[in-house]
């Protein structure tokens, strides 16, 4: 609409033209803020990765933890490590780490989908003390073998069949009520054996549930 007036010209937009022209120039919520989807994640305590779910997992995210080595052993690219939420898998896989339980590090790395439960890949390791282990829980071979027992500290009860040595490593062949199992204490240099047949390991024996069809309790 245009209209004379003694000081010149006016154009004057009608009401609903000037709500349109309005809402064209600002920037809609999608436009200003990615969608959470799809936005970098950085995971900072253990709990978090285990919510992952395979597919979610498999995208690599982001991950910086601090906690306890629970076990490692280099032989088989096997390390734990534990914060104040729960313990977790990381593949240590080419990294050339040694480390030792009861150390206190950082892992820096990315999210992975593990057997049973996601896991930390491609870490970067950095030591920074020492801490107390946690102390582990009861649980039975048939528990162990859901895999719902995946990566935790447990105490396990039997009797031991046979002692053996493998690349300084103690094997345990050890039958409980659910069945026989094999164990191992890794990087054991020492003689003579600390068990001999027909004791019953219980009281500081910890291990960890297996992540496959064979039992492994280290």
């Amino acid at each position: 609409m245009v209209f004379r007036s003694a000081r010149g010209i006016h154009r004057v937009f009608p009401f609903p033209t000037l709500m349109l022209f309005l809402l064209c120039c600002i920037p809609t919520q999608a436009q200003q803020i990615s969608s959470p989807s799809t936005a970098p994640r950085l995971l900072t305590r253990i709990e978090q990765i285990w919510s992952l779910d395979p597919d979610e997992a498999q995208k690599g995210h982001s991950v910086r933890v601090t906690g306890v080595v629970t076990y490692f052993d280099d032989r088989d690219d096997s390390l734990f490590i534990q914060d104040d939420t729960t313990i977790i898998y990381v593949n240590p896989s080419g990294g050339g780490f040694r480390l030792l339980a009861g150390q206190l590090v950082e892992v820096e790395g990315v999210s992975a989908p593990g057997d049973y439960a996601p896991i930390i890949a491609k870490p970067r390791i950095r030591i920074l003390g020492t801490a107390p282990i946690p102390a582990a829980h009861r649980a039975s071979l048939e528990q162990l073998m859901t895999g719902k027992e995946d990566s935790q500290l447990v105490e396990v009860e039997g009797i031991v069949r046979s002692v053996s040595m493998e690349n300084e490593r103690i094997r345990l062949d050890i039958a409980s009520s659910g069945g026989r199992f094999s164990a191992r204490i890794p990087d054991y240099r020492h003689l003579p054996l600390p068990l001999h047949l027909g004791s019953t390991p219980r009281s500081g024996f910890v291990g960890f549930a297996p992540r496959s069809a064979t039992s492994k309790i280290s």
